[in-house]
């Protein structure tokens, strides 16, 4: 709800995004950019800045054989858009498939992908516009995420 009292969108979210995962050397960047709002807005064509969205991380690894990398990445996933330091751990064994990216994410997978455990923090930004077009505001996601998995 925003200062009229009255909800900012009507409940249908969409989304179009674009993106992927490059590494060079000891060098990885996963980049997505897109547009996110409601239906109002697509329906209308009314846009406003915050219609924009995108997730950026920049790790580097500390040796060619390491599994750390340490980097900074910015996005919606704790509210509004902001950069934070990250720290990348990924490894295969025995075990399992292992990966820690944090702050943001712990996922491990057993070997033939049978059981997984994820922790994840989820969140995301959408532009809103009200039903009369006047009131421009957005809607955040914020939340963790835990599951576990078998197939």
């Amino acid at each position: 709800r925003i200062r009229t009292g009255e909800p900012a969108h009507n409940g249908h979210l969409h989304r179009l995004t674009s993106g992927g995962e490059w590494r060079h050397q000891l060098y990885r960047l996963e980049a997505r950019a897109g547009i996110a709002g409601t239906s109002n807005m697509f329906k209308y064509q009314d846009f406003h800045s915050d219609v924009l969205n995108g997730r950026v991380a920049v790790f580097r690894a500390v040796n060619s054989s390491s599994a750390l990398s340490l980097g900074i990445g910015g996005d919606h996933r704790f509210g509004s858009f902001r950069w934070l330091p990250r720290a990348r751990w990924e490894q295969s064994n025995a075990h399992g498939h292992w990966l820690v990216d944090l702050p943001v994410l712990m996922q491990w997978q057993s070997p033939g992908q049978v059981w997984a455990f994820r922790v994840e923090r989820n969140g995301d930004r959408w532009a809103t516009l009200d039903k009369d077009r006047e009131v421009e505001s957005a809607l955040y996601l914020r939340e963790w995420r835990t599951q576990l998995t078998y197939r």
